[in-house]
């Protein structure tokens, strides 16, 4: 009786555990499963200015999802990614930390990590803009990455003119009038907003990385 007993009991242990194996393995596997679809990520903007840098971000990000059959993710809507994504742990003497991008990128199973370091940023009109731009894709277990630059002044009519298409207002062609004299209002105030123009930064940044990826 007593061998009896304790069969019994060691078959209900046995039970019990492969009972909390189990909850505990389709509990992982939802918990990464946000990870799990993505073939491309977007990691934050590299800038002190938190709300630029997400603004930029999202800009490019949905850009890139309208010209591109891939599937594509924000890191900053992962929230398991936050502790990582900070500047500090981004920049490594002064350049972008690789070996973290190949972290990140590995750690959401994606294929494709884009990265963007904001070198120089004027908040007063005209606003200007400069950034290293770096596609980073893995090929099983090598590297290989492309490089590009970025560089824009509103002071520059041509593209003051396709930020206000950009913005939904109209200005005067360039070569019809060189002092470029707004005609809509949405084009003056496109013209005093930051977020206006980070958010054309970060579509011209995805026009920039399309071209980038057709050679």
């Amino acid at each position: 009786m007593k061998n009896k007993y304790l069969v019994m009991v060691l078959l209900t242990a046995l039970i019990g555990a492969s009972c909390v194996s189990s909850t505990n393995k389709e509990f992982n596997s939802k918990e990464l499963h946000a990870f799990e679809s993505a073939s491309a990520i977007v990691v934050n903007p590299i800038i002190e200015n938190k709300k630029v840098s997400d603004s930029m971000g999202r800009s490019l990000t949905t850009t890139l999802m309208n010209h591109m059959a891939a599937d594509i993710r924000y890191a900053g809507d992962i929230p398991q990614l936050q502790t990582v994504l900070t500047n500090d742990n981004l920049i490594a003497d002064g350049q972008v930390n690789m070996k973290e991008l190949s972290k990140i990128g590995n750690a959401v199973k994606a294929n494709e990590v884009i990265c963007v370091k904001v070198n120089t940023f004027s908040l007063y009109p005209p606003q200007k803009m400069s950034a290293l731009v770096i596609v980073r894709s893995s090929e099983g277990s090598k590297y290989r990455q492309k490089v590009g630059f970025v560089n824009l002044s509103l002071e520059d009519p041509i593209l003051r003119k396709e930020f206000s298409d950009f913005v939904g207002g109209e200005i005067r062609n360039p070569l019809e009038d060189k002092m470029l004299r707004t005609t809509n209002i949405n084009t003056q105030t496109g013209m005093l907003s930051n977020d206006a123009f980070s958010k054309f930064v970060g579509y011209k940044i995805a026009k920039q990385i399309l071209y980038m990826k057709k050679y």
